[in-house]
């Protein structure tokens, strides 16, 4: 009966094997060196999911993001290659197999395929599905090709999978801090107000709470022995006097030692990741019942900073410094015009250089001239846009940094930065000159429907090098003078019959969107 139970025993343990590709482990390794198709770190967050669609029979399925599977997926977006499920065992055990990663597939001929052990060699292998095996912080997950015999150390293809698990986040985003500037915080137990760097832990958790809407207290209790400010609440969780759990926080967890400083006093960098989370001594963001994690990024103080408006289809002149024959006409809605709109908010002037024409470069602002291979770069939101500031069209609410250094500097570590952030909008009224640029030319009379008959609002061939354009609700009238190739050579606006120099920008548009109907 013994017997007949192992066999019954065994024969389920084959089946199950079977379902999720793991087969009995061999009882030796070779000496032969796996090919590591990727290693590297992944983060998981605990009571996160992620959904996944089986290959075979396009069914999604939610699973733990902190499962083998999870890993997988985690390890694939940050490595670039893809996998596929199969559910073809799943109605009968509850697991998803992997079918294929990198484009290598699993073989139905010689049964070999992909595998996965956790902790190898320290662990046993996995007697689960992949979607069902709960990984835990510090694990190895290995997914590796082959068949009964191979092992991660001998297989063809191997995927070396490093994890980190991690509590969900109460808040977890993205702060700017500034170099060189202040915050003011209240200490709750004494009412005394601090100036602290805005560019330490406390002011980004100041920028996170700014940034999301939720409160902090701080206490001064040792600040007369140690200068140190204390986080004493986040969000209405306050700390404990009883147990003695309270706030804490750590920079670039788990990488970096825990602070030994007062969150006021600790300089955070450019790519720091604060975390504050609630607990006590033997507590970490791992295991913490709430955490706030803080991406943080530090860029240089603005020579200046402000808003500027631009209008479509307006236009300004600027001569370069290396050439004062020279005169250019630019679009406002431009890099170039953003600065040159900055430069008349705030008062301070720039020079540019036609030397790689029809490339302008910014030569000079506010007296910082380009001297060897440094000199003013821009960015349009971050990027670094394919061509030249007298070229690129912003949009409403693009942000054009213009910053000095060399190749390698960046806004945020550059020693002069000017950021604009730019309003675009339609004029209200347009001129003859500017409604005159507006015009697609040559213009084919040839085209105009009219004849000699004035229209309301339609144009008109009055003379073969005369159109006209009339509304009646607001008697404006334009009229366009041609010459015989159908260039314009002038522009003449009327109201009731008498000239004016404006009319308004809507008309404008409305009139040339009109010219052939």
């Amino acid at each position: 009966m013994k017997r007949s139970g192992s066999a019954c025993l065994c024969g389920f343990f084959v089946l199950l094997v079977v379902s999720v590709l793991v087969i009995a482990a061999p009882t030796s390794a070779t000496a032969e060196t796996a090919t590591v198709l990727w290693g590297g770190n992944v983060t998981l967050t605990e009571n996160t999911t992620i959904t996944v669609t089986a290959h075979n029979s396009g069914e999604s399925y939610e699973i733990n993001q902190t499962t083998a599977l999870g890993a997988l997926d985690a390890a694939s977006e940050s490595g670039g290659f893809n996998y596929t499920v199969s559910d073809e065992w799943y109605a009968s055990w509850g697991s998803l197999m992997v079918d294929s990663v990198a484009g290598k597939e699993n073989d139905p001929v010689t049964w070999d395929g992909w595998l996965y052990w956790v902790n190898y060699p320290d662990d046993p292998m996995p007697m689960v599905g992949v979607n069902l095996y709960e990984v835990e912080d510090g694990d190895v997950v290995t997914y590796y090709y082959g068949g009964m015999s191979t092992t991660p150390d001998n297989s063809s293809m191997v995927i070396r999978i490093q994890v980190h698990v991690q509590s969900p986040a109460f808040w977890e985003g993205e702060v700017t801090l500034i170099e060189n500037a202040t915050v003011n915080v209240t200490a709750y137990n004494s009412g005394e107000s601090y100036e602290i760097n805005q560019t330490t832990a406390l002011g980004a958790l100041d920028a996170a709470a700014e940034a999301d809407g939720f409160n902090y207290t701080v206490s001064d209790e040792w600040y007369a022995s140690w200068g140190s400010l204390m986080v004493d609440s986040v969000a209405g969780k306050e700390s404990d006097p009883v147990t003695w759990d309270g706030w804490l926080y750590w920079v670039n967890y788990p990488d970096d030692p825990m602070p030994m400083v007062g969150v006021n006093r600790y300089e955070v960098e450019n790519g720091d990741v604060v975390t504050y989370y609630y607990g006590g001594m033997s507590t970490t963001p791992d295991n913490s019942s709430m955490v706030i994690r803080i991406h943080v990024h530090v860029q240089s103080p603005a020579f200046w900073e402000g808003e500027v408006t631009l209008l479509k289809n307006t236009t300004f002149n600027v001569t370069p410094h290396n050439n004062l024959t020279a005169n250019y006409t630019i679009n406002q809605t431009t890099a170039l015009g953003a600065l040159d709109a900055a430069a008349v908010v705030d008062g301070f002037n720039y020079t540019v250089s036609d030397e790689w024409y029809p490339c302008l470069f910014v030569d000079s602002i506010a007296g910082k001239r380009a001297a060897g291979m440094e000199g003013w770069m821009y960015r349009v939101d971050d990027t670094l846009p394919p061509v030249c500031l007298n070229q690129y069209d912003v949009e409403d609410g693009d942000t054009v940094t213009f910053y000095y250094g060399g190749w390698t500097t960046t806004p945020e570590n550059s020693s002069m930065v000017i950021r604009i952030h730019v309003h675009v909008q339609s004029p209200v009224s347009i001129n003859e000159t500017e409604y005159r640029k507006m015009i697609p030319q040559p213009v084919n009379v040839s085209k105009i429907h009219y004849k000699f008959k004035v229209v309301d609002e339609g144009w008109a061939a009055i003379w073969t090098n005369e159109i006209l354009y009339v509304q009646e609700k607001t008697k404006y009238s334009i009229a366009i003078y041609l010459d015989r190739a159908g260039y314009v050579t002038s522009v003449d606006f009327e109201r009731w019959g008498f000239p004016t120099t404006e009319i308004p920008y809507d008309l404008a548009v409305r009139s040339l969107d009109k010219l052939y109907p």
